[in-house]
């Protein structure tokens, strides 16, 4: 679902608000340049944000400056500590942004407010979005413009947490409160007997105890959205922000973001997350809408609620953000009137079954939470508007009659709502289903402590605080029960606080009785006769008694809410109001009403029976207001001992995430390699730890015939540290295990059981060799080892191809699978690029690269377009090709090491040359991609070929082996959106050997996902003797527009004069010296037809080859371009030596006529090749299991 109303988008142009004392231009920006982040932000690595710059030119004020003309010329650039200050988009690797233009206005003071004179400021901007830092240490962030001004900002990326302490996390939130509210909620809740109590709250109890400051980036007193942004990103913002920097835009939605801990916890772990909040679920405090969304305005309710369903990306695609909660797995909380279709919904739509075509269960009331499973996501909405309160659901159940607020919307009250207590239990039972084990996050707000305090009912307040502590209590002791407790980080603490305190007692009889209100006041008792607490005895019982009474509530609550001896409290920030101490019976507070002035005055209907207090706010304000006061942070379980102390609202943050170990792989690998290479001593040290603990861990030293009876959290930890070798690039230290892994197999049959994943096992064996193997490549494969080294290597990767090769034996005798083929492909492959010879042919190559294009032979070369290229219809090899004007090469991760040759081959280029030249690759899926698919799964498998390619793909092809996985569409629009939001990574998409059918599927899909193909070509196989693209292929690429690749045009070379006149070859005798890849298309050729076949049709090319002077594979191939949706043949580079060009170039020298065209197609087409079309299947068919 998209956004299509750009109503929700729109905001005021006036930054400052109305009712404001102190008025700023914008906030966190002092000069006339603006950078957010701003100076002192600090970033956990790898966390995504967006930099927004600004340059402002207010046209009238006290700054008026540049006759309000903004300097467009202005200049930004990073730097890491003592290095150069680079671009920030060559230092982010991404594109420049364009210009942006518009204007706001403000007011400079309240004089100018009163005389309505308000300063028009003109803006130049540029926005950099989705970027991280992934280095840990200190960036300078610096913008320069109007010739001479500068605006600094220093970045701190802290050193984070490698290794995990918690599985699982929940942060309670108490919004609003405040340690004065938890000491007056256990003054009513547990007895005191002679100054002891003789029960505690469960904060009490808790392990941590610390404090935390809650002030915003650019005024003292916050709000619920930009503290809570702070909570959950580590960084400050603006009143009324949630997780994002608030620029001086008119869009609500354009602000720079950032990364949430919910994304992060999803991005990095894949595991679930839950909300559960009292209030409406799109509200701004921190519970719901801060945990997923970003926009500066909090009010923004229907399209908050759809980016926590569907992303940032959803709502405006242009603003690329590759994060997102991806659809929390538990929703619980209040808001009907988001979801039942109508103006409080997004575009009016039904978002209940927005959320069931997600494959959400939808329950409206504790008996359908109570009922439903823990196996799927599930929201629950169980009321319009906030939840009720404690104290109505559970004291005066009345109070929930004749509200008309179900959630239904049919009218009928909301009588059937849960507690906290039940919705948090729910959530963790459904999470922990929903993890596998893995680990969860959850976050639960007691939302209405805040909202009762704002309207002074202060006994609905403690209530909710009270429901707050059981529910903590009773998650203790669920987690106990499930036996998650000890992995589980609980913390404790408030968004915010309110000016509350208890400074008394009050008889409640005795002030209803007095008829002034000075004399109302005599009832107030203050030191001596404050008293003691008159909620933990029986009704008409003195408080001073010691016996010990539970009330119909249960422990942990007072005996009764209504005594006659009652807490005096009070407000440091309230409206004028009445106040009598009394509880109210019917419902919440409502302290002020509007006079006929338009201002707020006493509710002559609230505490009739009480005394007046005068206002301490504006006469605009109608209830109290939040404070400055620090608030507490309990904690307890892993990781509780950071939690100690005093420190800002931004480091609860980065403890959880410390917590947790969201850091990247990339930055545990970056951090091991540079260790490494600045440490030469750490090497030996690195490897003699982990293998010890290999030796420690079963898998390894027992014997061989064990080695699948081992527990899977051994072998697992078995196989983390020998990648974590791998990815150390300690390649060599790695193959032992890998050797003894496989040898193992064969004597472990007698465990394999008929239920075992052992299957699965084998496979990502199979990968992890593949992994090794590549590993390898990167530490020798383009640079000059020692020749011990070189020696080792080959030595271990021959005696892993023999143990591949008789594992592979014994389980074809008795029938088994043993999927290693790719990687005995992959050990094979290296060990020929090990050889002496090949090695020194290959070191030649890069110590001649003085190359220059051919003008004379390049002009004759025949271009085609695909998407943003212009490239030579031949795609081929290297360096003889470039000059020829070949300036196109096909490569894969799993051609050997083709990549890493060719971005060696690429960074030794002269830069005219470098520019010029186009690399197309692959990402080829063999099987399931591990957890959910992500933006940044995505950007991160990109990456990882640009790394090897030491620069841009232009074109990146993607193959799906299994069809029945649709992962293949989300995968797509990712690509597709990644050539937009990071163009210097990769340009183009295409398919690799997708067949008819699914390629139209996929097309389909973009184009109703973003209104473009996207895709841009399909390499598939087409020759002569495979014309399969024939009937089914061809007709949708020219319906989508998109260009065939096509390789396999030679046949192997049996399209070749070299053939004509001799015998077939024994595809199985070594003497024939044929190649897998010949033996593949000797497979096709009898598919097709005879030798004898192959034979006239040998003959007929040859005839027209002597006839246009050409060979006869330049037939071949032309026949093949000169199909108009074929737009380049792929060359295999044995045929692209040096002897080959130029004869491959002679494709561009001639054109068939019609009656070549005739010959030819008697010769091939025909019943020929519906035979292969019907008994091989459509393109890419052979790839893929039946």
């Amino acid at each position: 679902m998209k956004c299509t109303c750009a109503a929700f988008f729109l905001a005021s142009s006036l930054v400052g608000s109305a009712s404001a004392q102190y008025f700023r231009r914008l906030g966190a920006c002092p000069k006339l340049g603006c950078v957010f982040p701003p100076d002192q932000t600090e970033f956990l690595p790898g966390q995504l944000f967006d930099i927004r710059v600004e340059i402002h030119a207010p046209l009238n004020g006290t700054e008026a400056f540049n006759d309000g003309k903004p300097d467009e010329n202005f200049t930004f650039c990073i730097q890491k500590e003592d290095g150069e200050c680079s671009s920030a988009a060559q230092h982010f690797n991404v594109s420049e942004p364009e210009m942006e233009r518009w204007t706001f206005s403000y007011f400079e003071d309240l004089f100018a407010r009163d005389e309505k004179k308000s300063t028009i400021v003109n803006v130049a901007s540029k926005a950099y979005r989705a970027l991280s830092l992934k280095e840990p240490g200190n960036y300078t962030a610096k913008l320069s413009y109007y010739g001479g001004s500068e605006t600094v900002a220093h970045w701190t990326v802290r050193e984070s947490a490698k290794e995990r302490v918690a599985k699982n996390v929940i942060l309670f939130i108490g919004d609003g409160m405040t340690q004065n509210m938890i000491t007056a909620a256990r003054l009513i809740a547990h007895k005191s007997i002679n100054g002891k109590y003789q029960t505690l709250m469960q904060m009490d109890q808790m392990e941590a105890l610390g404090h935390q400051m809650t002030h915003s980036i650019d005024s003292f007193i916050t709000d619920s959205a930009n503290s809570a942004t702070a909570l959950y990103t580590g960084k400050k913002s603006t009143v009324n922000a949630l997780n994002v920097w608030v620029d001086s835009s008119a869009n609500s939605f354009d602000d720079p973001k950032v990364e949430t801990i919910a994304e992060l916890f999803r991005r990095r772990t894949g595991g679930p997350i839950g909300m559960v909040s009292t209030a409406f679920i799109a509200d701004a405090t921190p519970g719901t809408s801060a945990l997923c969304s970003h926009t500066r305005d909090r009010d923004q309710y229907p399209p908050i609620v759809f980016e926590y369903l569907n992303g940032a990306e959803a709502l405006n695609s242009t603003f690329a953000w590759p994060t997102s909660c991806e659809g929390p797995d538990v929703v619980f909380g209040g808001g009907a009137e988001q979801f039942i279709p109508g103006s409080g919904s997004f575009n009016g739509s039904d978002f209940y079954k927005a959320f069931q075509d997600q494959g959400y269960d939808v329950v409206y009331n504790n008996t359908g939470l109570n009922s439903i499973g823990n196996d799927k996501k599930t929201l629950g909405i169980f009321s319009i508007s906030n939840m009720a309160k404690w104290l109505d659901r559970n004291v005066y159940p009345e109070n929930l009659r004749n509200q008309k607020n179900s959630p239904t919307g049919d009218g009928t009250d909301a009588v059937d709502q849960p507690g906290l207590k039940e919705m948090t239990l729910k959530a963790i039972d459904i999470l922990q289903a929903r993890s596998n084990g893995e680990g969860w996050f959850m976050m639960s707000e007691a939302a209405s402590i805040d909202k009762m305090m704002h309207v002074l009912d202060y006994d609905r307040a403690l209530g909710e605080l009270l429901e707050l502590d059981d529910t903590i209590r009773g998650t203790i002791a669920h987690l106990e029960e499930i036996g998650e407790l000890e992995n589980t980080l609980i913390v404790v603490t408030a968004d915010h606080g309110h000016g509350f305190d208890v400074f008394g007692g009050a008889d409640t009889k005795y002030l209803a009785a007095q008829s002034t209100d000075r004399k109302k006041r005599d009832a107030i008792g203050i030191y001596t006769n404050s008293g003691l607490s008159g909620y933990t005895v029986e009704a008409d019982s003195l408080p001073n008694n010691d016996s010990l009474v539970i009330g119909a509530q249960g422990p942990n609550f007072p005996v009764t809410w209504n005594p006659r001896y009652v807490y005096a409290a009070g407000f440091a920030a309230n409206p004028d109001h009445r106040e009598g101490y009394a509880i109210n019976t019917t419902g919440p507070r409502l302290p002020a009403t509007r006079g006929s002035d338009g201002s707020y005055e006493v509710n002559p209907a609230d505490q009739p029976q009480g005394f007046v207090v005068n206002g301490t706010l504006p006469t605009s304000a109608n209830q109290g207001v939040h404070s400055l006061t620090d608030v507490p942070v309990f904690a307890n379980g892993p990781g509780h001992e950071k939690f100690r102390g005093v420190y800002n609202s931004i480091d609860i943050f980065f403890k959880i995430a410390d917590a947790l170990a969201l850091v990247p792989a990339s930055i545990l690998r970056s951090s091991l390699r540079t260790l490494i290479s600045q440490l030469p001593a750490a090497r030996h040290v690195f490897v003699e730890h982990v293998h010890r603990r290999l030796k420690e861990s079963p898998p390894l030293f027992t014997p061989p015939s064990e080695l699948f009876n081992v527990a899977k959290p051994q072998y697992a930890e078995f196989m983390a540290l020998t990648r974590c070798i791998f990815s150390s690039k300690l390649a060599i230290e790695s193959l032992p295990y890998l050797i003894h892994l496989v040898k193992g197999i064969p004597d472990a049959e007698v465990y394999w059981k008929p239920n075992d994943d052992l299957e699965n096992s084998l496979e990502r064996a199979c990968g992890d060799i593949v992994q090794a193997v590549q590993a390898l490549k990167e530490s020798l494969g383009t640079s000059y080892p020692e020749k011990q080294e070189l020696l080792q290597a080959r030595a271990y990767l021959s005696d892993l191809s023999n143990a591949i090769s008789a594992c592979d034996e014994y389980c074809s005798s008795r029938g088994l699978s043993c999927p290693f083929g790719r990687a005995q492909l992959q050990v094979q492959d290296f060990l020929a690029t090990l050889e002496p010879t090949v090695r020194a042919r290959r070191a030649s190559i890069f110590t001649q690269l003085d190359i220059s294009i051919d003008t004379a032979s390049s002009t004759s070369v025949e271009q085609t377009r695909l998407g943003s290229l212009t490239v030579p219809r031949l795609f081929n090899a290297l360096a003889q090709l470039i000059q020829c004007g070949l300036l196109a090469t096909d490569m894969a991760d799993h051609y050997g090491d083709a990549e890493l040759i060719y971005g060696g081959f690429r960074r030794c280029m002269k830069p005219e040359v470098r520019e010029r030249i186009i690399a197309a690759s692959k990402w080829c899926v063999f099987r399931p991609l591990n957890g959910p698919i992500t933006s940044r799964t995505v950007l991160d498998a990109v990456q990882e070929r640009a790394g090897r390619l030491k620069g841009r793909i232009d074109l990146l092809q993607f193959h799906w082996n299994d069809y029945n996985d649709k992962g293949y569409l989300p995968v797509l629009v990712e690509l597709v959106k990644l050539t937009k939001s990071h163009p210097s990574l990769v340009s183009n998409i295409g398919l690799c050997n997708f067949d008819a059918e699914h390629t139209e599927e996929v097309c389909e899909h973009l184009l109703s996902e973003l209104g473009e193909v996207g895709v841009v070509s399909n390499q598939i196989q087409f020759s002569l003797v495979d014309s399969r693209p024939l009937f089914k292929m061809i007709p949708v690429c020219e319906k989508y527009g998109i260009k065939l690749l096509t390789y396999g045009t030679f046949c192997g070379g049996f399209l070749s004069q070299k053939w004509l006149g001799v015998d077939p070859p024994d595809i199985y005798s070594e003497s024939a010296g044929l190649t897998p890849s010949q033996r593949k298309y000797f497979d096709v050729i009898s598919t097709w037809g005879t030798w004898a076949d192959l034979q006239e049709l040998l003959k007929t090319l040859t005839t027209i080859a002597e006839k246009h002077k050409v060979d006869c594979s330049n037939v071949a191939a032309r026949w093949v371009l000169d199909n108009p949706a074929v737009g380049a043949v792929i060359v295999g580079t044995r045929l692209g030596v040096s002897s080959n060009v130029y004869s491959n170039l002679k494709v561009f020298s001639f054109q068939l006529d019609a009656e070549d065209l005739q010959q030819i197609e008697a010769a091939a087409l025909g019943e020929r090749a519906r035979k292969v079309f019907e008994m091989m299947g459509d393109c890419g068919s052979e790839y893929r299991s039946k």
